[in-house]
C-alpha cells in the first residue's frame, strides 16, 4: 500500500477587499438612526402630552420634556454638523448628560 500525498494550492494575490461603504450609504445609515431616536423621543413627548391632557401623573418631569424638546432640535440639526455621517447622533441620556441642554 503507497502513501499518497494531497498537495493543496493557494492563490495569493486578488484576495476580496474589506467592503468600505460610500459616503451616501453612511449618510443613509445614520439618518435611519437619528430618525429612530426621534421616532422614541416624539413618542415620549405624546405621551406627556395626552398625560397632561388627561390630568394624570406624567411618566416624565416638565424638565425633562423641556429636554426632550431641546434633543429633537438637536436630532433635526445634527445633519448640518461637519462630517456628521462619520458618527451616530447621541442618545437622549447622554445628551442630556454632556452639558449640551440648556
Amino acid at each position: 500500500v503507497s502513501n499518497s500525498t494531497i498537495k493543496r494550492f493557494f492563490v495569493i494575490g486578488d484576495e476580496p477587499k474589506p467592503y468600505t461603504p460610500t459616503d451616501d450609504e453612511l449618510k443613509a445609515q445614520v439618518r435611519d438612526v437619528r430618525d429612530n431616536y426621534m421616532q422614541t423621543t416624539q413618542n415620549r413627548i405624546d405621551r406627556y402630552r395626552n398625560q397632561k391632557e388627561l390630568g394624570i401623573e406624567t411618566a416624565d418631569t416638565e424638565e425633562v420634556f423641556k429636554q426632550l424638546l431641546e434633543y429633537t432640535q438637536y436630532l433635526r440639526d445634527y445633519p448640518s454638523g461637519e462630517n456628521w455621517w462619520s458618527k451616530n447622533p447621541m442618545v437622549f441620556d447622554e445628551w442630556s448628560l454632556s452639558g449640551v441642554v440648556s
